[in-house]
């Protein structure tokens, strides 16, 4: 058990001793590389920014169209389902259980008390 705490302990040592010279050396590169990289990455944000905002605002646009007439499209299929399931379920057997109601009774329903229509 204490050799491990030891291993652990020295392991954590030689990790600093290492990384912090590792890390100066790199902020003191590194920073004035990124700032330099960031100066020269601005015209090219700026292009970038003027050619692809319209090209953007176009992109977003034709998707609101889209998503318009799709959701137009959506709900005129939806009552138009909800429509045919209506009249196959709820119109369709009642019309079938009157015409055999009036099938079943005979003459005093037929067409001919009708006629007057």
């Amino acid at each position: 058990m204490l050799t491990l705490l030891l291993k652990l302990v020295l392991g954590g040592i030689l990790a600093l001793v290492l990384l912090v010279p590792v890390g100066l050396v790199l902020a003191v590169i590194g920073v004035p590389v990124l700032v330099l990289l960031c100066v020269l990455a601005l015209p090219v944000a700026l292009v970038l920014a003027v050619a692809g905002l319209p090209v953007l605002l176009a992109v977003v646009v034709g998707g609101i169209l889209f998503a318009v007439v799709a959701g137009l499209l959506g709900a005129i299929l939806g009552l138009t389902v909800a429509a045919v399931k209506v009249a196959l379920f709820v119109v369709l057997p009642i019309a079938l259980v009157v015409w055999l109601v009036r099938r079943m009774r005979g003459d005093r329903y037929s067409q001919s008390a009708y006629d007057w229509t």
